[in-house]
């Protein structure tokens, strides 16, 4: 299997192992996410069933950032603490990632529950002496990994310098140094041997990184392409000026989801929350869209866009409902006939993700199983393949109707009626079946 890889800017052959260890960048749990938000895990979802279909073992991490400034912020706008803030939304996200039929991670990591391990890591940041404290902040010294540093963005820091003061804060070497520990008396904050204070953001994740794969390192780490820099750039030099080594083998970052000509985006108010689309559509819908364009490229969401990714989760839904009837009036039977739609979809997957592609198979299908009803031929090879595909590997939640047994005599009976040319009855039934939103 290949897929591109944002630390060589190249499409890479991933290498053969029997455990992959992924890492996706969680929310910061202080509101609602919206869909945006969420297609690093569906894109880190495809790849995991596709490697679990292949009888890999997976080792899977997000984490919550429950500890931040816009947290404290939205606190003290709702006259609330931050813990009730983090705890919210936290079981808000979680409901969220349960309704989109993803695949369950080892562990959510809450950042709170990882403090003394912080501190530990950015003391061996100082003591490699990639780092200095000043006025109890902590910073990275950038200059001291200078030549590592930017490879992941494809970024030169004497581009990156501001034409400005130190203004950001004074305590600062360097414009670029950013904060391993703040010194803050503002919200919760925790006793380091600098400063009372908190963890800086790009540490946490570097943290856990090196907590849970130290041994392993990370085969796929997922993020959006606005995390690229500086939140992953910072992360992989933490990890680097520890380990002496690269934090993950890929990292992969998705295009931005786009909204009335600019990225959704909570400070720009164009977001629709997660559990407003799903409850006006499903989930279905969302990984259609998300799948018609490749997990790299940016998505420009509109209403038909919208409309006709809900009208294919339709058409599908609608072959599921063809198959439960089917398999009241007709015998599934055993086909010599080999087809080959799985593997079609493996190896577009298998070729960087390709998704459009996926789909493109995923229609054939239905055209083969339409076809496969008209003529009562519908095989167990062929409703297993069509299975497979939605189910394990792209990740759908369609389901078969189930009947009641009044229902699947009314369907019987309407069935003998029409093969016996009793139309009049049959037509009586037929009312009943629709009044049913069976037919």
């Amino acid at each position: 299997m290949k897929i591109y890889n944002s630390l060589t800017n190249k499409i890479e052959i991933i290498d053969k192992k029997e455990t992959y260890n992924f890492y996706v960048c969680g929310p910061t749990v202080y509101d609602f996410l919206h869909i945006g938000n969420m297609r690093p895990f569906i894109t880190a979802d495809v790849l995991i069933k596709y490697l679990k279909f292949k009888n890999k073992n997976i080792k899977y991490i997000i984490n919550i950032t429950d500890i931040d400034d816009k947290i404290i912020d939205k606190a003290i706008s709702e006259k609330n603490t931050e813990k009730k803030i983090s705890e919210k939304y936290t079981i808000n996200f979680l409901e969220d990632f349960k309704s989109l039929n993803l695949s369950e991670p080892n562990s959510f990591l809450k950042i709170s529950d990882f403090i003394d391990e912080q501190i530990k890591f950015i003391s061996k940041i100082l003591e490699n002496d990639k780092g200095y404290v000043k006025n109890g902040d902590v910073f990275f010294d950038i200059y001291k990994s200078k030549k590592q540093y930017g490879i992941l963005a494809n970024k030169k820091i004497e581009d990156l310098i501001p034409n400005k003061r130190l203004s950001e804060n004074d305590n600062k070497n360097n414009p670029l140094d950013f904060a391993l520990w703040k010194k803050t008396d503002k919200g919760i904050n925790f006793k380091a041997p600098w400063s009372e204070g908190r963890p800086g953001w790009h540490t946490e994740c570097a943290t856990l990184n090196y907590l849970f794969f130290q041994k392993e390192k990370v085969d796929f780490h997922f993020g959006g392409i606005d995390l690229k820099f500086p939140h992953h750039e910072n992360e992989r030099i933490q990890y680097l000026a520890v380990e002496n080594c690269e934090l993950s083998k890929f990292w992969i970052h998705n295009g931005h989801l786009n909204f009335g000509e600019h990225k959704m985006s909570k400070s720009l108010n164009n977001t629709i929350l997660i559990r407003d689309f799903i409850e006006k559509y499903d989930s279905n819908t969302l990984k259609i869209i998300f799948y018609k364009m490749n997990h790299t490229s940016p998505i420009d969401l509109t209403t038909l866009l919208i409309e006709q990714s809900a009208a294919e989760v339709q058409k599908i839904q609608n072959i599921y409902n063809k198959i439960s009837y089917y398999k009241i009036t007709n015998k599934i039977t055993n086909s010599k006939k080999k087809y080959s739609y799985l593997n079609d979809v493996l190896k577009n997957l298998e070729n960087n993700l390709n998704l459009p592609n996926c789909l493109t198979v995923l229609q054939e299908i239905i055209k083969e199983i339409n076809k496969s009803l008209s003529d009562s031929s519908l095989s167990y090879e062929l409703l297993e393949q069509f299975q497979i595909i939605n189910q394990k590997l792209l990740g759908f939640n369609f389901k078969y109707t189930v009947y009641s047994l009044a229902d699947e005599e009314l369907i019987l009976e309407y069935e003998k009626c029409k093969k016996n040319k009793n139309y009049q009855q049959s037509d009586l039934l037929r009312e009943q079946l629709k009044l049913k939103n069976i037919i």
